[in-house]
């Protein structure tokens, strides 16, 4: 509720609206680089007390999504006169850069991104979990949004690749609309990504666990897998934006 409450201090000259959201940002800028994954937020935090570092799952996908894009856009409405939404949105992309965003495996060999998941392990390591969320596809708006408003130049051709993530994983499919949720193969290095169709069974294989029976064609025709989906963890259209990069950006 930040750019609400904000808004309606800079209607009502009431500051009651702007401080009750500020007390929360000030908390997400004490810490930041105190996380597991220093830049970004966990998905769960607990209301019950003022530590957002114990939970070790990241996501821009569902539960996490506004976040991230309120920051860039409280720092636009408040006139860029404090730093301080700026430092919180550069840090959290510079982290998702290393740790979310990933080149997946397709047939057509495009240099495209999809913003995934990630998650801390015991071990200390952040493991990559390369799903793709209907829901993050406004990341490649806010992305651009963000290289205009604070001269990141390099960031338009990320936030392109995060759009034309998004445009291929619905052309891919029959009905021309992405799963709500999927999973797909990440390129060990972006600058060799060819397909390779034993990687991708691979990668089918690996996601449908040690109780599924049958072969790796079976399970591909079975739950209707397209080149390059290793998964449909939800099948559903919850009918979202068909084009959230351009919504975002034109709010």
């Amino acid at each position: 509720m930040s750019l609400e409450f904000t808004r309606l201090s800079q209607l009502t000259g009431d500051s009651k609206y702007y401080d009750a959201v500020q007390r929360i940002s000030d908390l997400f800028t004490a810490q930041q680089n105190k996380t597991s994954v220093p830049g970004l937020f966990p998905i769960t935090i607990s209301p019950a007390q003022d530590d957002l570092t114990y939970s070790n799952s990241y996501s821009f996908g569902g539960c996490a999504d506004s976040l991230y894009e309120y920051f860039l856009k409280e720092h636009m409405l408040l006139g860029g006169h404090s730093n301080q939404y700026r430092d919180l949105y550069e840090h959290s992309i510079d982290a998702a850069k290393e740790n979310l965003f990933f080149r997946p495996l397709n047939p057509e060999n495009q240099d495209i991104l999809i913003s995934g998941s990630a998650r801390k392990s015991a071990l200390g390591r952040v493991k990559l979990d390369p799903e793709g969320q209907h829901l993050a596809c406004f990341t490649g708006g806010m992305v651009a949004l963000g290289a205009q408003v604070f001269d990141r130049g390099d960031d338009l051709l990320t936030a392109r690749k995060l759009v034309d993530g998004c445009i291929w994983a619905s052309d891919a499919t029959p009905t021309g609309i992405m799963p709500e949720m999927f999973h797909l193969v990440p390129c060990e290095d972006p600058d060799k990504c060819l397909w390779d169709t034993e990687r991708w069974h691979a990668g089918v294989k690996a996601e449908s666990g040690l109780g599924r029976l049958g072969d790796i064609p079976d399970i591909i025709r079975e739950d209707g897998l397209q080149p390059g989906f290793t998964k449909i963890a939800d099948k559903r259209f919850l009918l979202r934006y068909a084009l959230p990069w351009s919504c975002q950006t034109s709010r």
